[in-house]
């Protein structure tokens, strides 16, 4: 019998360095990086987004391991949310993880009768495959975000 995924929102150190675990190992996955960069390195940026207003940071676990994770904020448009980071692990990869945090997000704005946002790289074919079967729209909306340099698409999901 398949382990249920469980997504709730948590707060405290461990939940936030292992949202910067799996940052670190998603995004060392999808760049290809020979390394991934210590979760320490990246728990400055989950904490600087904490730091937002209307910031919850949602922990997905299978069993105790803790295996994808989203975070939001309020959005810049009246009632939205902006999902700043979303990742799973990447040994978990194909198996509905990212599925299950992107129907918690989408149930998470409804409840608050809230549009979504994100942005992405615009290369990041298989994220943006991901949202796009979810029902998130590709907006016209692009342009180099982070220090990265690389290009970022918009994508919405606006309330049913």
């Amino acid at each position: 019998m398949e382990e249920l995924v469980e997504i709730a929102i948590e707060r405290g150190l461990d939940a936030e360095l292992g949202a910067a675990q799996i940052w670190a190992a998603a995004t060392a996955e999808r760049d290809r990086l020979p390394s991934i960069p210590r979760a320490d390195d990246k728990l400055p940026g989950i904490h600087q987004a904490l730091s937002q207003t209307g910031a919850t940071l949602h922990i997905a676990r299978k069993a105790t391991s803790i295996v994808g994770f989203y975070l939001l904020v309020l959005g810049p448009r009246t009632n939205s949310f902006e999902v700043l980071y979303l990742a799973t692990a990447p040994q978990m990869w194909g198996d509905g993880i990212a599925r299950a945090l992107l129907a918690d997000i989408q149930h998470f704005a409804l409840e608050r009768a809230a549009s979504l946002e994100l942005w992405v790289i615009a290369d990041n074919t298989r994220a943006i495959t991901t949202y796009t079967r979810s029902g998130w729209l590709q907006t016209s909306d692009s342009k180099v975000r982070n220090a990265s340099g690389k290009l970022e698409n918009r994508l919405e999901l606006l309330p049913h």
